[in-house]
């Protein structure tokens, strides 16, 4: 993946086809042309999938009550006595 483009909004509009050429070797970061505000990044098809493949394998987080009975039962277990302590995992 290449450097980063920066491209006003207006620009990026007028010539979408030269800016959805670029944007299959780097990303390309679309600016309000008058604050310069960030509006969103164009990026190829193929840097979207690999974004969506990384961000399925993020960790879920989710309400206590959408909570399966098993896993419940599960968190009330006391934890193992082999488990780790917070204080032997501290490094000084």
């Amino acid at each position: 993946m290449g450097k980063v483009q920066r491209v006003s909004s207006s620009e990026f509009a007028g010539k979408f086809g030269h800016w959805s050429f670029a944007a299959q070797s780097a990303p390309v970061m679309v600016t309000d042309q008058k604050t310069g505000v960030v509006k969103g990044y164009f990026v190829s098809a193929q840097e979207f999938s690999e974004y969506l493949r990384l961000r399925d394998r993020l960790p879920k987080a989710g309400f206590v009550w959408d909570m399966s009975a098993d896993m419940a039962a599960e968190l009330e277990k006391p934890l193992p006595r082999s488990y780790p302590s917070r204080k032997a995992s501290k490094k000084k």
